[in-house]
């Protein structure tokens, strides 16, 4: 049975979208794009989230346009607590990330603090969606979905090592988090893993 769960960080005030930064800039991936381009309008989109990554300084939104990229992606850029970095699909789930590789973490690693993913469609191969290694993380808005086909383990949203702080999960949909595998005594089976947060689940079966 899949389940399908609603994570809200009670009494959090997270604001994502309206903030304005000094110098701060928006750049843009699309499947059609090329990471020989600006990068910093539709027309010029980036190709690859490496290459968004790379430019990016605290402060930064990256826009993903809609379609499939059949990616594991790795990010490692950092903000601050006073210009976070966010990269949100410009349609709501309309950016689909397929995982495409098993590299035992995430189909999604985040690996700097102070950032924001919202609004993705993630699924793959990996043991965890979204896999988180820094401070102040927020995920908002996602659906994660047909996690994990690595016998033993699997996880919708997870934070490495645990005992990061600032976490914040808020409106993300998990389901189908290792399904084929759920009967096998010994799967350990986590929707949202993170010692630090404080999660009020709305959970319905589906």
């Amino acid at each position: 049975m899949s389940q399908i769960v609603r994570s809200t960080l009670a009494g959090a005030a997270v604001v994502i979208l309206g903030l304005s930064f000094a110098n701060a800039t928006t750049y843009w991936i699309s499947t059609t794009g090329s990471d020989g381009a600006a990068g910093t309008s539709p027309s010029t989109a980036f190709a690859t989230f490496g290459k968004a990554d790379s430019v990016i300084v605290p402060g930064d939104t990256v826009r993903v346009l809609q379609g499939t990229y059949s990616t594991t992606v790795f990010t490692y850029a950092a903000g601050s607590s006073g210009a976070r970095i966010t990269w949100i699909s410009d349609t709501q789930w309309g950016a689909k990330i397929v995982g495409s590789t098993n590299s035992g973490n995430g189909n999604w690693d985040v690996h700097g603090d102070y950032v924001t993913l919202q609004g993705f469609d993630i699924t793959g191969a990996d043991i965890a969606g979204i896999a988180h290694f820094g401070n102040s993380f927020h995920a908002v808005g996602n659906k994660i979905h047909d996690i994990g086909t690595c016998a033993g383990e699997a996880e919708g949203i997870t934070e490495y090592p645990y005992t990061l702080t600032g976490t914040v999960y808020d409106s993300n949909w998990v389901y189908n988090i290792a399904s084929q595998l759920e009967k096998l005594p010994f799967l350990r089976t986590h929707l949202f893993r993170s010692s630090k947060t404080d999660l009020t689940k709305d959970s319905r079966s589906g």
